[in-house]
């Protein structure tokens, strides 16, 4: 799938001096947000401030097909004191949140964004990986949306599922009964 970029990028990406390409990750975590560039500093974008992680995030390559099928894209972030440990670790209930990635580009001269970064990729939190030595790792997984088709969506006829979904729904009150309940289909019962 081909992706359209604002004028204002792809005008950046046909100068001959092309400006700082930036990749925005945004993470969906129980305890917040988190957002960081692989730039410097802090940019603010979109009402947040992004942090600069430069050469300590990578992000791997986003591909792209024209078939329909699952993709992951893997963000790693390294050089993290091993006393942040818990902070990692702590944070459950990440598995099934966003995970979008950002392409925008900075202009040299003056250190502002040159147009509003593009959606590059958006997906869902999968599993992370922690590495620790002096300093931390942290690699964490984000699939695609099509990656849900391969999990089972477990529903019950039950009275308590059906209310789950649907509070006050009252129209399988009485399914417990009406399988327990005997009935003579086609003759006469004396």
């Amino acid at each position: 799938m081909s992706r359209d970029l604002a004028s204002a990028a792809v005008t950046e990406v046909n100068k001959n001096s092309i400006g700082e390409p930036i990749l925005f990750a945004e993470l969906d975590f129980p305890s917040g947000f988190v957002r960081a560039h692989t730039s410097l500093g802090t940019i603010n974008w979109g009402g947040f401030d992004w942090l600069g992680v430069s050469t300590l995030g990578s992000v791997s390559a986003v591909e792209e097909t024209s078939e329909l099928q699952r993709r992951t894209l893997v963000y790693t972030l390294t050089g993290i004191p091993s006393a942040m440990i818990a902070l990692v670790l702590d944070d459950d209930g990440y598995q099934g949140r966003k995970a979008n990635l950002y392409l925008g580009f900075k202009d040299p001269a003056t250190g502002l964004l040159v147009a509003t970064p593009d959606l590059l990729d958006s997906g869902l939190l999968d599993v992370s990986e922690i590495e620790e030595g002096d300093t931390l790792s942290v690699t964490i997984t984000a699939e695609s949306r099509v990656a849900q088709w391969d999990r089972p969506v477990v529903r019950r006829y039950t009275d308590t599922d059906q209310k789950s979904r649907f509070p006050g729904d009252r129209g399988l009150e009485f399914i417990d009964q009406a399988a327990q309940k005997e009935i003579n289909w086609g003759r006469r019962t004396v």
